[in-house]
């Protein structure tokens, strides 16, 4: 996948005795700047498995996923001069990611079909059929503000903030079973939610990724 990516952007990496594997993410973006390949390469590392994981379980598909992969990091490449102005690094790659996640998932909206060889299902595109994505949104915020507290900051900042679930243990104080049981018991209600407003299936896999 690493070779992948960089072909689409441009072509193989020249070897550098240089180890920036040392160094902290900002240290790297600074190389970026001045295109430094090497510098690439050490952040797609760390990176590009987060950001695929995170695609093949909304995307269910190896393709797409790896589709998301290589955008985020296409959009790495191109931003590389204004990203020296991002405070935290990890937090964009997650945020990157996950509206590209949402794209794709809107745009299936308009390819559903009930089997590969019928045509697209009309009635999904029929407005009075559907809420409008600013009313789904809109679902999600109440949502999230009928969380019990300890579940609504911990869902805020694994989805605000693209923290793990140790990293938000680790803020909140609590321990990692506490944060996945409040995590699941924060999406199991949002979904309900969300369901019983009517929101479309596939609309409710991208808001359930959307940060408030």
């Amino acid at each position: 996948m690493l070779d992948f990516c960089f072909n689409v952007i441009f072509g193989n990496c020249e070897t550098c005795d240089m180890d920036y594997s040392v160094l902290d993410d900002m240290q790297l973006l600074r190389f970026l700047q001045e295109e430094n390949e090497e510098a690439f390469a050490e952040i797609y590392n760390r990176h590009w498995k987060r950001i695929y994981t995170l695609a093949l379980s909304y995307l269910k598909s190896p393709e797409a996923a790896q589709d998301v992969v290589q955008d985020v990091f296409v959009k790495i490449w191109m931003n590389k001069e204004n990203l020296l102005h991002v405070k935290e690094f990890k937090p964009y790659v997650f945020v990157t990611a996950r509206n590209l996640i949402i794209s794709s998932l809107r745009n299936t909206i308009f390819y559903v079909s009930l089997d590969p060889d019928e045509q697209v299902e009309e009635e999904l595109l029929l407005p009075e059929r559907q809420l409008s994505y600013k009313e789904s949104v809109n679902l999600l915020h109440r949502a999230i503000e009928l969380l019990p507290p300890q579940q609504q900051r911990a869902y805020k900042l694994s989805r605000d903030e693209g923290m793990r679930y140790e990293e938000i243990a680790q803020e909140m104080g609590i321990s990692k079973l506490t944060v996945r049981t409040h995590m699941t018991n924060a999406l199991s209600f949002i979904r309900k939610y969300l369901i019983d407003n009517a929101v479309h299936p596939i609309v409710l896999m991208s808001l359930l990724l959307l940060k408030k």
